[in-house]
């Protein structure tokens, strides 16, 4: 089942982002920030090679804290075998189930040629940005997309770009200390 977040604070407004097939580049899983998704067209799914990302119709003023919703109007089969080194796996919801994405602050990003949104959390964490496991039970399925902002004084001092380049010099500092192990023990 989904996991829930509560932000406590009233909803500022909810606000449609587009309509379409929900998935997110696999560098997101292979860096384990699963940070920001994209909508694809209709008949798409992780095995397509074309291009075929739909265009945002709203997108909200970045950095503004909320909550991505995917809500499902069409349940298919994920084609994902899911992240099996963290036990993740693809399920398959039900229509008109809300599946909160994840919470923390809006940002956008373009991989290649697709339209990423995404949210960056405030904690310093350097994985796990949205909620994997409600990642996987969206995974493929035709949702209408929403960002949900909240009416509360939980505001940023940082941009996206500032959080990721955090996040890539935590996550290379790691890389070195696992490194420096693994010698020790030669």
């Amino acid at each position: 089942m989904a996991k829930n977040l509560r932000c406590g604070k009233g909803i500022d407004r909810k606000i449609l982002i587009g309509t379409g097939v929900l998935s997110w580049p696999k560098i997101e899983r292979n860096n384990s920030r699963y940070g920001a998704v994209e909508l694809m067209e209709e008949g798409m799914n992780s095995f397509s090679t074309e291009e075929g990302s739909v265009e945002l119709i709203n997108k909200p003023n970045p950095n503004q804290y909320g909550r991505l919703i995917a809500k499902v109007i069409q349940r298919r089969q994920s084609t994902h075998i899911g992240d099996l080194i963290r036990g993740f796996y693809p399920t398959t919801p039900n229509v008109g189930e809300e599946i909160i994405l994840g919470e923390g602050y809006l940002f956008y990003d373009m991989f290649f040629e697709d339209e990423l949104i995404g949210l960056f959390p405030d904690d310093g964490r350097i994985m796990d940005w949205l909620i994997p496991e409600n990642l996987y039970r969206a995974h493929e399925q035709s949702v209408e997309l929403y960002f949900e902002s909240y009416n509360h004084s939980k505001e940023t001092k940082k941009t996206y770009e500032q959080v990721e380049k955090e996040r890539a010099e935590k996550r290379d500092m790691l890389h070195i200390q696992l490194l420096d192990i693994g010698r020790q023990e030669i």
